[in-house]
């Protein structure tokens, strides 16, 4: 096993996944992540991925995912101690017929308990989309096409304020 020492807790950023149960949010991330589509895996569950950015940076930077619903563990306001979050990733099910009522619940979510936190709007399974949820300022993705995830990574970056190369290094191989 291999462990990498950061030079200072600026090396990690905090990503906060809001998104219902149904949204995607593991294959959107194992696919951020390894490039590769998941669905045909085993996925055991989980409520924080890492992944390491080496490309272009000064220095290695973790990039912390947590996967959560709405609930007391995420309103900052409610927790004993406060997590350090910098950006805020809504994903929305393009799939889904509760699509834009879906966006607006955590869009307003994220509005009132992550006031001065950058939030990325993102919709899923864009190859099974609802003519009805053509939502304008989505990033629009699929992990099974792997459509999206350039646009994703290059605006993730840039509200984490991280310094990085063209998003034509990131892995975007796919699995159909």
């Amino acid at each position: 096993m291999k462990f990498f020492k950061l030079e200072n807790k600026d090396d990690v950023r905090h990503v906060i996944v809001l998104g219902n149960n149904n949204s995607g949010k593991k294959s959107f991330l194992l696919f951020y992540k390894d490039g590769e589509y998941a669905a045909d895996r085993n996925i055991p569950p989980f409520n924080n991925i890492s992944y390491r950015m080496v490309n272009g940076l000064a220095h290695p930077t973790f990039i912390s995912f947590d996967l959560n619903n709405p609930n007391d563990n995420l309103i900052p306001s409610l927790v004993y101690k406060h997590k350090k979050v910098d950006a805020v990733l809504i994903l929305v099910d393009l799939s889904s017929s509760t699509a834009k009522a879906d966006l607006a619940f955590y869009t307003k979510f994220a509005k009132i308990h992550y006031k001065d936190v950058n939030a990325l709007l993102v919709g899923t399974k864009a190859d099974k989309q609802h003519q009805e949820n053509d939502i304008t300022d989505l990033i629009v993705t699929s992990a099974k096409t792997g459509t999206g995830f350039a646009e994703f990574h290059d605006q993730l970056l840039d509200s984490l304020s991280l310094k990085h190369t063209p998003s034509a290094d990131l892995k975007t191989s796919s699995k159909n």
